[in-house]
């Protein structure tokens, strides 16, 4: 790396591949971003590279155009002067057993290190914390082996199962007590995750002896659980206000706000878009971090590509306008943020609640957009 770098979050990972796949001229149904930055990810979370991935797949058609497209996403990042999450993992390991004296240093600033969920680390996060911590011992590490769900992310359920014998002489302590839950669903709990084959012994138990039995229903289709959830909420003889309806994904909420509004159910969505993901604090942080790495330049381009694909009458127009601001950013990089700079105009409406009729609140969520002036 030179200088000053970018990090490449998903969605730059994402563009960056789909352009990839287009100049390797690679159809996008026969192999998809996801797939490739997918099979990345894991090499480096073993913290391995291209060559590594090669010689560890089976050498099938579809392992070589992976091979393909992890090379050349590893050169435009290099020419980009960029790095993805994995990268820094990898770099930093790579700078600590290359460089004993800076490994040292970091020994002698983090004497004491704590690690929450750490029956989620791959190996690469292994490694790191185990040349940190080898020095002075002082590691302590907090996670459940029976809550390990990541290894498609690249997770090792070995780091917490060995962590006695990687570091000889700990002291274990087991949190059984339960604070949350009531007794009957830690014994459904307890008969199903006591059929791992792999885990450390230990029976959850709770001084919350009553409790409803756990009702396990399973449906056919994704429609039909939300129209059932639904229908059994409309049957219970309590306020709307009383239920919770969780799931694991936000796509899923669409079936259930259906439900919701075809019943005329007042309901509130918990959560939303992610700051740093709308379109306006992209397109800001785009700006900001071309300012810090002039190399950077692609991350502009695919974010201003981003816009284009929403307003293609206006290609030119725009393409014009953000070089010009791009180009007065870099004039002006003593003070950025006060010259050659547009001003942002708001576009929508804010949030609304609605007093419905039993007396809890109804938040209609609408969208807010901000663009520059043209």
């Amino acid at each position: 790396m030179v200088g000053t770098f970018s990090i490449y979050d998903t969605d730059d990972q994402r563009t960056l591949m789909r352009q990839i796949l287009k100049e390797l001229k690679i159809d996008s149904k026969t192999l998809r971003e996801r797939a490739v930055l997918s099979q990345i990810s894991q090499t480096k979370n073993r913290g391995g590279n291209a060559e590594d991935y090669l010689s560890e797949s089976d050498g099938d058609y579809l392992s070589k155009l992976i091979y393909q497209c992890f090379k050349r996403y590893e050169e435009k990042l290099k020419e980009n002067n960029a790095l993805d999450f994995d990268d820094l993992l990898l770099k930093t390991l790579a700078l600590f057993e290359q460089f004993p004296e800076v490994l040292s240093q970091y020994q002698e600033r983090f004497r004491y290190i704590l690690v929450d969920e750490y029956q989620d680390t791959n190996d690469v996060q292994f490694r790191l914390i185990y040349a940190l911590a080898k020095k002075y011992r002082n590691i302590c590490v907090v996670g459940d082996d029976d809550q390990s769900i990541y290894r498609f992310r690249g997770a090792n359920l070995e780091n917490i199962l060995s962590f006695e014998a990687e570091f000889p002489g700990c002291h274990t302590i087991k949190l059984e007590q339960n604070y949350r839950s009531t007794s009957p669903i830690l014994h459904l709990a307890n008969t199903v995750i006591q059929e791992n084959t792999r885990r450390k012994a230990k029976k959850l138990w709770t001084e919350k002896t009553e409790g409803k039995e756990v009702l396990f229903q399973e449906y056919e289709t994704a429609e039909e659980e939300a129209r059932e959830v639904i229908r059994h909420i409309r049957g219970e003889n309590r306020f709307y206000k009383d239920f919770a309806i969780l799931y694991r994904t936000n796509a899923q909420s669409r079936l259930f706000e259906e439900q919701c509004i075809a019943w005329n159910i007042p309901y509130q969505i918990v959560g939303g878009v992610n700051f740093y993901q709308r379109r306006e604090i992209k397109d800001l942080l785009a700006y900001m971090k071309i300012m810090v790495n002039p190399k950077g330049r692609y991350r502009l381009r695919t974010n201003h590509q981003c816009t284009e694909a929403r307003n293609r009458k206006c290609q030119h127009r725009k393409t014009s306008a953000v070089w010009s601001s791009v180009r007065r950013i870099l004039s002006y990089r003593n003070n950025p943020l006060c010259q050659g700079s547009r001003p942002l105009r708001k576009s929508a409406l804010g949030n609304r609640e609605v007093q419905s009729n039993d007396g809890t609140l109804e938040a209609r969520r609408t969208r807010k957009a901000y663009r520059a002036n043209p």
